[in-house]
């Protein structure tokens, strides 16, 4: 068995050598543990895409699903405000029509008659309302209205 021996300028040269790789090793070490981020991607990796293209397709998806629940959100929101809307123009019609002084003038009725129509008026807009171009109360059909317009309704009748 041969033994390879070297001089001692030689053997200083690769300490040297040796040193300042580790140094360099330690710096970039040390700045991707502070930053988080390889800075070479491929040897980290070593050429296994798959689980990078599982973070990005879970990214994906965690985006449509905040798309959704947004779109849900504006929906919800418009149904309820809409909801309370009728609420409020009913109970303010039951009011007046439920008084006892309002058929006894005829004026009067006629005036709590004709805020009933408007009122009834309103409450089919807010029912016939659409939110990003679909109907709120349309149920599947959300391309058309919910319900007929009052004339048609008040025609009926």
């Amino acid at each position: 068995m041969t033994q390879i021996s070297i001089g001692d300028l030689a053997q200083n040269f690769q300490l040297r050598r040796q040193s300042s790789a580790l140094s360099a090793d330690l710096t970039r070490l040390a700045q991707e543990l502070s930053s988080g981020r390889t800075q070479d991607v491929r040897e980290a990796v070593r050429g296994d895409t798959a689980g990078l293209a599982a973070i990005e397709q879970g990214l994906v998806r965690i985006e449509a699903f905040d798309l959704s629940i947004k779109d849900v959100t504006l929906d919800v929101t418009a149904r309820q405000q809409s909801i309370n809307l009728i609420r409020m123009a009913t109970q303010e019609s039951l009011g007046t029509l439920l008084l006892d002084e309002t058929f006894a003038d005829p004026q009067i009725s006629i005036s709590a008659a004709r805020s009933a129509g408007a009122e009834f008026k309103s409450i089919l807009g807010t029912l016939n309302g659409t939110v990003n171009n679909r109907s709120l109360f349309a149920g599947t059909t959300t391309d058309s209205a919910a319900v007929t317009d009052a004339e048609t309704i008040l025609t009926a009748l």
